[in-house]
This record gives structure tokens, C-alpha cells and sequence, in this order.
């Protein structure tokens, strides 16, 4: 297959990791031609403007961390404990090396376009709310956990605002500790 003829699906990707890179705004049409190697035409078949490939990305983040994070792991049939423990772990894994210096994609275009454009901030949005509720769902089981709901809020804004960090910083750190004392607050008889 030549990169010209490159499936929509991989124009996407490509073009999520330019837009994670760089910033949507800071992201041009020539970029994501050039990131995958393709003419105008290839684009313009797909997507109308950049607006749209845009939304498309924050659809294809929205529909794999959904299925990783929130069914493969936070309805998954395992012990709550266990379920929690493996998101923790699920995010030190995903934000190691280069991944925490580019910082989380739904953070980055969170700051972005929230202010700017509702088409963006109503999925991010709706992305947090899922993911708060399934987090609210397993914490509703531990007994220890007094209002699940406000406690799976703060651990997922800990998370963030430490990617975040991680990202200032260039460096893990900030996010291990997080994970850390995450596990250690919620999960102490877990390593």
C-alpha cells in the first residue's frame, strides 16, 4: 500500500499524534499532509475541513480509551480492588517515556479548545463524566470509599493536573508519585 493511499482510519491516527505533538491550533492541513504523506486531495476526500478531522481524532481517543480504560478495566469482572489497581497501572504504563513528555490527549486539547470550541469541550466533557462514573461504580465497592462518585472525581483530577505536571517537568516523577500515593490512600493492603 502507498502512503497516498492511506485509509481514513490512518490519517487519523496520524494526524492524533501531529494534533498531541504540537497542539490542534498549532496543527496546520500542510502538517498532517506531510505526517502522512499524502496530497490535499487524499484529505479532502475524508474530511471537509480540519475542524472535522479534529473531531474525528477526539472521537478515535474517546472510542480506544474507552474500551482499554473504562470496559476492558472498570467493568471488567474482576474485584474492585483489582480493577483499580489495574488503571493505576494502566496509566504509569501508557505515560512512560515520551508519552508523559506529550501529556495526556484529553488534557492538552481539554486546555486547548474548551474555551474556544464547544464541539471539543462537550466530548472531552462527556469522556470525563464516563469515565468518573465507571471510576464512581468500582470505588462503590470498596468499603472503605465514602461518596465514590466525589472520590473517583478527585482521583481522575489528580491524575490530570500530575500528567500535566509531568509533562511541565519532562519527567515521570510527578505522575509516579501521584499513582502512588493514589494506591497507597485507596488500595494499602496493594502493593
Amino acid at each position: 500500500m502507498t502512503t497516498e493511499s492511506l485509509p481514513k482510519d490512518d490519517i487519523i491516527d496520524v494526524a492524533a499524534e501531529v494534533i498531541r505533538s504540537k497542539g490542534y491550533q498549532s496543527t496546520s492541513v500542510n502538517d498532517i499532509l506531510a505526517a502522512a504523506n499524502i496530497g490535499k486531495g487524499k484529505f479532502f476526500h475524508y474530511f471537509k475541513t480540519k475542524h472535522e478531522l479534529g473531531i474525528a481524532v477526539v472521537d478515535r481517543y474517546i472510542e480506544t480509551w474507552s474500551l482499554t480504560l473504562i470496559e476492558n478495566i472498570l467493568r471488567s469482572s474482576q474485584e474492585a480492588e483489582d480493577r483499580l489497581q489495574a488503571m493505576l497501572n494502566q496509566t504509569l504504563e501508557f505515560y512512560q517515556d515520551t508519552n508523559v513528555k506529550k501529556g495526556c490527549p484529553f488534557g492538552n486539547l481539554a486546555v486547548e479548545m474548551s474555551e474556544h470550541d464547544s464541539a471539543f469541550r462537550s466530548k472531552i466533557d462527556t469522556f470525563f463524566d464516563d469515565w468518573t462514573v465507571a471510576l464512581g461504580d468500582t470505588l462503590s465497592e470498596i468499603e472503605s470509599i465514602k461518596s465514590p462518585y466525589s472520590y473517583a472525581q478527585y482521583m481522575i483530577s489528580t491524575i490530570e493536573g500530575s500528567i500535566l505536571l509531568a509533562k511541565v517537568k519532562q519527567s515521570n516523577e510527578p505522575l509516579n508519585n501521584s499513582i502512588t500515593i493514589l494506591k497507597n490512600a485507596t488500595l494499602p493492603h496493594k502493593e
